[in-house]
């Protein structure tokens, strides 16, 4: 469904069906501005992120299964259409930047402070790159948490890696 809740703001409602785990029915919400086509076509978009499983939990996935790989590519899906092209192609470098490390396989349910930390340590000597990948994991994770797929983010406790000063 869409309604505007106010001029300019419009709130899109999709069904995600039965949840296998409580057997209740549940929905997304999102708010977006703009125009009434926008907000059709945002809407237009989020049925087929449902359909295509991007919700897991509500589509049935079980959240101990969902892969940090996964719960990223998924959040940069669901949000990007706000980002400026300049974010979204920093964002996109950054995914790629960390695509082939081992702990973009790992359940993000099995992942702890520990992991996120020396994942960090080996991801750039680069304190900028390192704290861009950071907020990256970390908004992407508390993405999931906000949906219901997990309970806890185990990135907002991580610490970034002291790298050595420069002497020039």
């Amino acid at each position: 469904t869409k309604r505007e809740v106010k001029k300019g703001v419009w709130e899109l409602r999709v069904a995600t069906g039965k949840n296998p785990e409580t057997g209740k029915y549940g929905q997304i919400s999102r708010r977006v501005t703009g125009t009434e086509s926008t907000a059709s076509k945002k809407l237009r978009q989020l049925v087929v992120e449902v359909e295509d499983g991007l919700h897991a939990r509500q589509a049935g996935v079980e959240s101990s299964e969902i892969r940090l790989g996964t719960t990223i590519e998924s959040w940069i899906t669901l949000t990007s259409a706000e980002w400026s092209p300049k974010h979204r192609s920093s964002n996109q470098y950054l995914m790629k930047q960390i695509s082939t490390d081992p702990i973009m396989m790992r359940k993000v349910s099995d992942l702890r402070l520990n992991d996120i930390e020396a994942f960090l340590g080996r991801v750039s000597d680069k304190p900028t790159v390192v704290r861009a990948i950071h907020r990256l994991v970390r908004a992407a994770i508390n993405d999931a948490v906000r949906r219901g797929d997990l309970d806890t983010n185990p990135a907002s406790r991580a610490r970034t890696p002291k790298v050595a000063k420069r002497i020039y």
